[in-house]
């Protein structure tokens, strides 16, 4: 099975996971930066990961997941799918537009 599908579930999946209360992670934004991650990399739904970025930053989440999603709203706006890694996320702490 294709990467992009399992991925394309795992967001699914997550979301189903919220609706009943669950978490993966106790870091606030975290789960949201792992969706957002999903839905970048699945090909086709850089809109909703888009949507998830644009919520989580305007919730000022710790920096750590702030610089996350910095880089996955430069990502997105690249429409690049490929794998980047938290380091990267990092260097990227400019505010990015959406």
């Amino acid at each position: 099975m294709p990467a992009r599908i399992c991925r394309k579930r795992a967001a699914d999946l997550l979301r189903r996971g919220w609706e009943k209360g669950e978490r993966l992670a106790a870091l606030e934004g975290a789960d949201e930066a792992v969706l957002a991650d999903l839905l970048r990399r699945a090909g086709g739904r850089f809109r909703e990961a888009r949507a998830v970025v644009a919520e989580a930053l305007e919730k000022r989440p710790q920096p750590i997941i702030a610089d996350i999603m910095r880089l996955q709203a430069r990502l997105i706006a690249a429409s690049d799918r490929g794998v980047h890694t938290v380091a990267e996320a990092r260097r990227f702490r400019q505010p990015a537009s959406l």
